[in-house]
């Protein structure tokens, strides 16, 4: 599943270009005005609110299989996490996009960061490694 962009990016040997924008957010901080609402956890939000912000679409290829409950060390975790989206590059950022559709898409998980450390920031510095584009976090204040 790969875009149009970013196969020309591939065959072209550059980085990809995304139609699309992210930011980075609790599930519990959700809003409709952060775009649309992607799972990046490996587990599902039971708690989601579907009649009111819509179906929460999961992108299978950033969730962090491999990675997730193996370690707890964020090192060891970036290392394994970094190596599965690496083998997944093209279809990773193609499947983010094209739940995206070009607009501004939530990239959630359960995580509060005012506590630990979370794999939704290492996707998007990730993200800005390999396409160039800044994920901020949407703020839990």
């Amino acid at each position: 599943m790969t875009s149009t962009s970013a196969r020309r990016a591939e065959d072209a040997g550059a980085t990809p270009v995304l139609r699309s924008s992210f930011v980075t957010a609790r599930y519990s901080r959700y809003r409709p005005e952060m775009g649309v609402p992607i799972r990046t956890s490996v587990g599902g939000c039971r708690f989601w609110k579907s009649r009111l912000y819509g179906p929460l679409q999961f992108a299978a290829s950033v969730a962090p299989y491999g990675a997730f409950r193996v370690t707890e060390d964020e090192d060891e975790y970036r290392v394994l996490y970094y190596a599965r989206l690496n083998a997944h590059r093209d279809e990773a950022l193609a499947e983010l996009d094209l739940i995206a559709g070009g607009g501004t898409g939530a990239l959630m998980c359960f995580c509060d960061l005012a506590k630990s450390w979370c794999h939704r920031r290492q996707l998007a510095e990730w993200i800005k490694r390999e396409t160039g584009l800044i994920v901020p976090e949407v703020s839990d204040a």
